[in-house]
């Protein structure tokens, strides 16, 4: 019985490992910088430009559909200071996200869309490099596991 449980305890391993590789995901960019913001309207971040993707791709590298939370975060949040030169965005709610939740089919990448960026028209706010923190967490449920990635939102805002 012990030389059952001894070669039973390494397949077991090898096939729960397995699971748990496989049960990933990818957001890509790794980091979104938008220059040329403007104070005062709202801003789409929503495809590509010359200046680069403002969307994020979410890849389920899992066999199964999975459901995505995007959340935008603050410094003190997130526990650590912007980079260099980086002020931290004064107020989340400038950034709006029309889907915060989705669900990306197994083996497939859902572009999120439909965010928007709406700096109050102030004279403090023009010529700004702001930077906030954005959250994809992947819901465990009932997988076990959550995940989750951070990536840096460069926001940049346009000189009056």
């Amino acid at each position: 019985m012990k030389r059952f449980l001894f070669l039973l305890i390494p397949v077991f391993t090898l096939l729960a490992a397995q699971d748990l590789f496989a049960a990933g995901f990818m957001v890509d960019p790794s980091s979104i910088k938008i220059i040329d913001v403007p104070v005062g309207q709202s801003f789409e971040i929503n495809g590509s430009t010359e200046s680069g993707k403002y969307f994020i791709n979410i890849a389920n590298t899992d066999n199964v559909p999975s459901r995505y939370r995007i959340e935008i975060m603050n410094f003190q949040q997130f526990g650590r200071a912007p980079y260099m030169g980086h002020l931290e965005i004064p107020d989340l709610h400038w950034i709006t996200i029309a889907s915060p939740e989705i669900i990306v089919p197994g083996k497939q990448t859902v572009a999120v869309k439909g965010v928007i960026i709406k700096i109050p028209k102030e004279e403090k706010y023009y010529g700004k490099r702001y930077q906030a923190i954005i959250k994809v967490v992947r819901e465990g449920e009932g997988r076990g596991l959550s995940m989750e990635v951070v990536m840096p939102l460069f926001i940049y805002t346009k000189k009056n």
